[in-house]
């Protein structure tokens, strides 16, 4: 159960921090926020997920883009995780 708590954390606190993010305007941030279901779970929209996280972390400058990666690390699947961390 800790993990699912834990990993639920993340979730939110993603959310949360994407909606803090002032270079994102609100149609930004709420398609961004849509897609981070799909980081934490293998759909058939997890690749569509990964290249709307590149493309809005690259938006946001890098410090933002490495407190939200930071936490999808916490959250996403390993398939997920890899497409985010390889340079």
């Amino acid at each position: 159960m800790g993990l699912v708590v834990y990993r639920r954390n993340n979730q939110i606190a993603l959310v949360d921090l994407i909606q803090f993010s002032a270079e994102l305007n609100q149609t930004e941030k709420d398609d961004f926020k849509e897609s981070v279901k799909d980081l934490t779970t293998e759909t058939p929209r997890s690749q569509l997920a990964i290249t709307k996280f590149k493309f809005y972390s690259n938006k946001v400058g890098i410090e933002f883009a490495k407190g939200l990666k930071d936490l999808v690390v916490g959250v996403a699947t390993e398939v997920v995780k890899k497409a985010i961390l390889e340079p």
